[in-house]
């Protein structure tokens, strides 16, 4: 007679035949749950493991813990990941143990993944579970990354579970081997011979095989950390196995990447005396030979060597080799500054490049040593090689650098031949400050160009009624991602930015199982508090999300006030390929949290609010806890000295006072904006204007006066491009740029309006008081 548990089995099993019964069962098993979670109900648990509070697990026993996985594996996961970052790791490892049931491959990966890492941290301890882990892992068909496979191999390989580690990296395409999987299947092999060995003997010498397997590795490709730690690893544990000559080149090239360049050529001159060819042959080790001659101590040795070797290639049969020694010819003679006979070997090594990335940095060397020395001839080289560019973007900053060079010098008609010959070269926003510097240059009576101007897409007889406008349409219609160039373009145009048309909206994409899966999975994150720690997988699944969805999550990051985390993924997927712009992004990309302390804050100083946005978000992207490497702190970036030099100095004024105890508390929003309004307020006053003001702020008020005493009567929206530190010309550039469109969409400004009003600029038709057209 069947008893009252097989018939409860009989019942389940019967179950299982339909979808009737499988809702049955689960409506069963959720009555079979407690109601009560660490003695609380599962109500509040809920409620305040979605407000972030999670005092109330920690405060009970650690066995306890355990409790939570009524709440279901997938909430397990949010609050271990939280648990975690609190240090709480022994109660996260349980909840992440549970998380492993989830019916979510996605979360069961993520899940793994937490494990490995805090286990792996105490290894020692831990291996007994991370040997099951591994068994268990090597298991799962649905979900596998390379990086967890990659992180699984190596804990394989370190409990010496070959098997394992094998089946592990038979996952992870050729293609996706990272340095650091390519030295532990390297070390594998050595591990494999090694146990093939007797007990009583060691490896003395690598067998043929394995000899070709250093060369490979050591030899063959650019030299990383990863190499070096395995190199010191191998010379270590198996100080016999390295034949010398591979055992000198890697331990040169380990020196060279850590800059010790004269060591280094210590033990490449021992691999020149046992065997020059290990050299001569591979030209990774090559380079990094001219490298330790470049920067080292024995420059000349390194010009007489590589110039004898130079002449001996062709008869070795290695012509290939002749690039990389004419190319650190150039760069040996650019360092002794013998600039005429590193031109006359960067312009040799051309015709042996063997890729056009090789010919690409042998003509940039060419180009920025004339912008050095010879500008004036920069045009006569540009006629010569812009025709074998191959990578466009390789010389941009170059060609940045061309132009702030012409404008220090006011070289306008070599800028302008410059520009036609660049112009389908020069990316969007280059192209536009190419533009505006030209159509300024113009109308500022320093130059009136006599040669056609056919070279672009605007009409040539697009002049309107001034010659510079020409060049104005051409900043306008290229800069439509920064907005910088585009809005001042407008402004001396007349015209009006629109930066989205004002009915643009987004239709929800078809999405399908997988994709909507990661979505759901990344939305769990703001459900059950963990919204501090979501960004890092979005970043890792962004390119599996749709626009939609990426902008949803966006959204939510605006419910829970995480401005930072708004602007850089919104930032994220609106440099998409596939990103199609709509005008909810622009609320996106430019929010204006704290509206009430910095209208009121700005407004009470005389700063234009719209302004201090715009310096907030370039700041902090309005995270009132940031702090920078420097040590600058809060919403607008104060260093604590210069926070309590002004709040002292406002203090005596008969202001708010901030200081307590010997400080400022910067991370206080309302602290930081009055401060931070008031500094700028006082650059603006030492300055005279706004933005020498801006550049202060971000390059020091000293080397702004420098910089502005060279060129005291140039219009200022010039004397920003001659500004020679890039950091500080773009952070200017940023600023304005985002106040124009905070005037644009939250002052009923035009964004030329915004520019006029910072920038004392006479345009014709605006009034650089208010900004607005002159009647």
């Amino acid at each position: 007679m069947p008893t009252g548990r097989s018939k409860l089995f009989m019942w389940l099993r019967t179950s299982f035949q339909s979808s009737v019964g499988l809702g049955m069962l689960l409506a069963f098993l959720q009555a079979c749950t407690p109601s009560f979670v660490l003695g609380i109900s599962k109500e509040e648990v809920l409620e305040q493991i979605r407000a972030g509070s999670l005092s109330f697990i920690i405060d009970q026993p650690l066995e306890q813990t355990s409790q939570l996985r009524w709440l279901g594996p997938e909430i397990a996961f949010y609050v271990g990941l939280q648990l975690q970052a609190q240090k709480e790791e022994e109660r996260a490892l349980i909840l992440f143990e549970e998380a492993l049931k989830s019916a979510s491959s996605i979360i069961r990966g993520e899940a793994y993944e937490a494990l490995f890492s805090s286990l792996w941290k105490q290894k020692e301890r831990n291996t007994q579970k991370l040997n099951s882990l591994i068994e268990r892992f090597t298991k799962e068909k649905e979900y596998c990354r390379p990086p967890l496979c990659e992180l699984a191999a190596e804990i394989s390989f370190v409990l010496g579970n070959f098997v394992a580690m094998e089946k592990l990296i038979q996952r992870i395409p050729e293609e996706s081997r990272s340095d650091h999987l390519k030295a532990l299947i390297l070390l594998k092999e050595i591990e494999k011979i090694s146990k093939d060995k007797p007990a009583s003997s060691s490896i003395a010498k690598a067998p043929p095989s394995l000899e070709e397997t250093f060369k490979k590795y050591f030899l063959a490709t650019p030299f990383s950390q990863e190499h070096q730690k395995t190199f010191k690893f191998i010379n270590t544990t198996y100080p016999t196995l390295l034949p010398s000559v591979i055992k000198n080149v890697a331990q040169a090239r380990s020196l060279v990447l850590d800059r010790s360049y004269g060591e280094a050529l210590l033990y490449f001159k021992k691999v020149m005396e046992e065997n020059k060819e290990a050299i001569l042959f591979w030209p990774e080790v090559l380079s990094d030979l001219g490298k330790a001659y470049q920067y080292g101590p024995a420059l000349q040795e390194g010009i007489e060597l590589f110039s004898r070797w130079e002449q001996e290639v062709p008869n070795l049969g290695i012509d290939p080799l002749r690039f990389r020694l004419l190319f650190y010819l150039g760069r040996m003679y650019r360092q002794k500054q013998d600039f005429p006979k590193s031109l006359e070997f960067f312009q040799r090594s051309i015709a042996f490049a063997e890729s056009p990335t090789q010919r690409d940095a042998a003509i940039w060397y060419i180009l920025d040593t004339i912008v050095t020395n010879q500008i004036d001839n920069i045009v006569l080289y540009l006629d010569k090689y812009i025709s074998l560019w191959y990578s466009s973007s390789y010389y941009q900053d170059l060609l940045d650098k061309i132009c702030t060079t012409l404008v220090t010098r006011s070289s306008w008609a070599l800028l302008h031949q410059v520009f036609q010959r660049a112009y389908q070269f020069l990316e969007s926003p280059l192209r536009a400050r190419y533009a505006y510097i030209l159509g300024r240059s113009i109308e500022e009576g320093f130059y009136l160009p006599k040669t056609p101007l056919s070279f672009s897409d605007i009409p040539e007889n697009y002049t309107a009624s001034r010659p510079s406008t020409f060049f104005f349409k051409i900043a306008y219609e290229s800069d439509r991602a920064s907005f910088y160039y585009r809005s001042l373009a407008a402004a001396h145009l007349g015209a009006q930015v629109e930066l989205v048309a004002a009915t643009s909206k987004e239709e929800p994409n078809k999405t399908d199982k997988k994709t909507e899966d990661l979505y759901q999975f990344l939305r769990g994150f703001f459900e059950y508090g963990a919204t501090k720690l979501v960004l890092p997988f979005i970043l890792k699944y962004e390119k599996d999300l749709s626009l939609f969805q990426l902008r949803q999550l966006a959204q939510l990051f605006v419910q829970k006030e995480r401005w930072w985390e708004v602007i850089r993924l919104t930032s994220r997927f609106s440099s998409r390929q596939d990103y199609s712009p709509i005008r909810e992004d622009l609320f996106l990309l430019y929010p204006r949290p704290y509206s009430h302390l910095i209208d009121t804050t700005a407004r009470s100083f005389g700063v234009p609010p719209e302004l201090m946005y715009g310096l907030i978000r370039t700041e902090s992207a309005f995270a009132a806890d940031a702090v920078s490497r420097a040590g600058a702190v809060g919403l607008t970036q104060l260093m604590p000295t210069t926070a309590l030099d002004a709040a002292s100095r406002i203090a005596r004024a008969g202001g708010p006072q901030f200081i307590q105890n010997g400080t400022v508390n910067l991370p206080d929003p309302e602290t930081n904006i009055y401060i931070g309004t008031w500094y700028f307020k006082h650059l603006i006053e030492r300055t005279g204007s706004p933005l020498l003001a801006l550049a202060s702020y971000n390059g020091g008020i000293t080397r702004v006066r420098q910089w502005r005493s060279t060129t005291p009567s140039m219009a200022e929206d010039l004397f920003l491009e001659t500004i020679p530190i890039t950091e500080t010309r773009q952070y200017a550039r940023q600023v304005l740029a985002a106040a124009a469109v905070y005037g644009y969409l939250y002052f009923g400004m035009s964004m030329e309006q915004v520019i006029t009003d910072i920038f004392p600029v006479n345009i014709k038709g605006f009034s650089s008081e208010s900004g607005r057209e002159e009647e």
